[in-house]
This record gives C-alpha cells, sequence and structure tokens, in this order.
C-alpha cells in the first residue's frame, strides 16, 4: 500500500465496499455450499469406484481424490466464473465511487497497473481457473464504465435496493 496514491488506496477500498454492499459475501457462502455439495458428490463416486477397483482401502482413497475432485474441479468450473462477474462488479462500483467520493478515478487504473506488473503472462488456463479477471481486462473494463457512467450508476443501484 505504500506505493499506491491516495486515489489507488480509494479505488481500492471502494472496490472492497462495492463487494459488501452488492451482497457479494451473501453469494459467496452459496457458492461454498454449492462446492460442499460436488466434494461430496465426488467422495461418493471415488469411494464406490476405488471400493470395486481396490477394496477398503481403494475406497479410502477414491473417497478421498474424489472429493478434492469434486469440490474443486466441477465445482471451481461453475464458481469461477461467477466470481469474475463479482468483481467486475465490484471494480464498476468502486471506480464510481470513489470518483463520487471526489477522488481522481485514474487511481483504479493505476491499481491495475501494479496487479498486472505482478501477474506477468496469463494463459488462457490460468484464465480459465481464476476468479479475478486479468488485470489489463479489468483496466478495459474500468475505462467503459468511465464511458457509460450513468448505464453503469443505474444497474448498481438496482442491485443496492
Amino acid at each position: 500500500m505504500e506505493y499506491f496514491s491516495d486515489n489507488a488506496i480509494a479505488f481500492v477500498i471502494s472496490h472492497e465496499l462495492g463487494h459488501i454492499l452488492l451482497g457479494h459475501l451473501h453469494e459467496q457462502w452459496k457458492k461454498q455450499e454449492q462446492k460442499d455439495f460436488w466434494g461430496t458428490l465426488g467422495m461418493a463416486a471415488g469411494a464406490i469406484l476405488g471400493g470395486l477397483l481396490g477394496g477398503w482401502k481403494g475406497a479410502l482413497i477414491g473417497s478421498g481424490v474424489g472429493a478434492v475432485g469434486g469440490s474443486e474441479v466441477v465445482g471451481g468450473l461453475f464458481v469461477a466464473k461467477y466470481s469474475r462477474e463479482q468483481e467486475r462488479e465490484a471494480d464498476a462500483f468502486g471506480v464510481l465511487y470513489m470518483e463520487q467520493a471526489g477522488f481522481d478515478p485514474s487511481g483504479a487504473v493505476e491499481t491495475m497497473r501494479v496487479f498486472q506488473s505482478m501477474e506477468g503472462p496469463v494463459s488462457w488456463l490460468d484464465k480459465l481457473w481464476a476468479d479475478h479477471p486479468p488485470a489489463s481486462e479489468r483496466t478495459a473494463f474500468i475505462y467503459r464504465v468511465l464511458k457509460n457512467r450513468e448505464e453503469y450508476w443505474s444497474r448498481l443501484i438496482s442491485r443496492l435496493n
């Protein structure tokens, strides 16, 4: 944080406030329940398959592998995209809210440039599993939000009410 300007810090705080006000914490809780479902299903399938192939030891190993696989792989496919959408929504809220509070929205772009320098190259596989969009995509999105302020404020306000 010591390297960020006041505008960049205002964006980070506004972004996190957006997560809270837009109900993302509650949505995260619901997503965790979904991952638990896939983990349980994977555990049962792994135990059955492991038991058929290797007796009780196979069932035990299969249930562990199935739980991790079901929760992280299958659950992750459904959860990651939704999380990226939450990040975009919080970015929109953050840049518009900070601007309303009197801060320069260039702080949002500054923040993304720092994140981008930390990312390095982003492969298609990274994009598939990541819960945050790449910083370059987030920067382009922030510019779209600033260009269409009224449209995005309208969408966000309807989510708050």
